[in-house]
């Protein structure tokens, strides 16, 4: 019989055998969950986003890139995430884009399996850099922890929400059968915006015309390119303040003035402000009275063409309140005289500069 101490290191040895080949060691416990951060070809890959990513995760998943997002409309690009998602064997794959509203970002998540597409919207602070991505990440982990439910065979995996836990005492459901139909994404915000726009004009001297000053309106279009550009198109009209001329010996000029204009703009985009540029056309329309020396009272209507150009500035008060900001010369395509018994008496001369403030809100 043997003894004590020769019995030790055979139950060691048989001890270290069943935690070798113990079924939880060969089939494994938990398999981490495969994630795919996927992005267009030619992007740039979110690297600080999919860093913060893994490390919410731990080890409890395995991040990485992608690009295998197709460029289009929302069913293309959730079709294209899918086949990418299956095509590397993932659980998951994801991706964020801009809402369009500051601090706001949609996340998009598919299943390989199931074929549906989660969606969330995650409002962070934030004008970019490492904290906006590390916000992004702890948002994005808490969406997946409470909104992906994983087995233990990962085909199994689904987008459903986590279901409350029952008490022990009552028998647990059967499990409801799959759902065949897809979840109804909301589409990102319209990139075209009409707004109403009032304001203040003020226009140095021009020729022998004195300083110039009036209101005016338009009406716009806003047209978003993409993240960061813009364009727009400006239809109004300017009511600037009455002038006067005056010669010795020939007489005096008193001269009203409207102006219908059309112009484009264009620019970029970051955050709140706007910063760009316009091209225009005016048509200054006159309305001249003219008394001579020797009180013979007259008048005539003409109108004189000018092509604007100048820099505009924009700042967002709000979603569909904003204020704005241009400055820049006019030039005269053909200068306006204004004469008495033949002799000039005013012009407009070939270039001055006109600034505009003005407000404007959204339809």
């Amino acid at each position: 019989m043997p003894s004590r101490r020769s019995a030790l290191p055979f139950a060691r040895i048989c001890l270290g055998l069943w935690l070798l080949f113990s079924p939880a060691t060969l089939l494994g416990q938990d398999k981490a969950l495969q994630v795919l951060v996927l992005a267009s070809a030619g992007k740039r890959r979110a690297q600080g986003f999919e860093q913060a990513l893994q490390i919410q995760f731990s080890d409890q998943a395995n991040v990485r890139p992608a690009f295998g997002l197709a460029s289009g409309p929302l069913a293309l690009r959730v079709d294209s995430a899918i086949q990418t998602v299956r095509r590397e064997k993932a659980d998951v794959g994801l991706w964020l884009e801009p809402s369009g509203q500051r601090g706001e970002w949609l996340l998009y998540v598919v299943a390989a399996r199931s074929g549906r597409v989660l969606v969330e919207v995650m409002n962070v602070p934030g004008e970019g850099g490492p904290e906006e991505e590390r916000g992004l990440a702890i948002k994005t982990h808490e969406v997946l922890e409470s909104s992906v439910m994983r087995e233990k065979d990962s085909s199994s995996l689904t987008l459903e929400p986590k279901a409350p836990a029952k008490p022990k005492s009552e028998p647990a459901p059967c499990p409801p059968p799959p759902k065949v139909a897809k979840a109804k994404a909301p589409e990102p915000p319209s990139p075209v915006q009409v707004a109403l726009e009032a304001g203040l004009l003020l226009a140095s001297k021009g020729g022998s015309l004195d300083l110039q000053y009036g209101l005016f309106a338009n009406g716009r279009l806003d047209y978003r390119i993409r993240e960061h550009g813009y364009v727009a198109g400006s239809l109004g009209l300017r009511m600037p303040s009455r002038l006067k001329a005056e010669e010795a010996g020939v007489g005096r000029v008193t001269i009203g003035e409207w102006t219908p204009f059309l112009s484009a703009h264009g620019g970029y985009r970051a955050g709140r402000l706007h910063l760009g540029a316009f091209a225009g056309l005016l048509v200054r329309v006159f309305r001249s009275e003219g008394i001579t020396a020797g009180e013979t009272v007259g008048s005539s209507t003409d109108a004189a063409p000018f092509l604007s150009l100048g820099a505009e500035g924009r700042f967002d008060l709000s979603k569909r309140l904003w204020l704005r900001a241009a400055v820049g010369p006019e030039i005269a395509l053909r200068r306006q005289r204004f004469s008495l018994n033949d002799i000039a008496v005013a012009d407009t001369g070939f270039i001055r500069v006109a600034g505009t403030l003005s407000l404007a809100v959204a339809l």
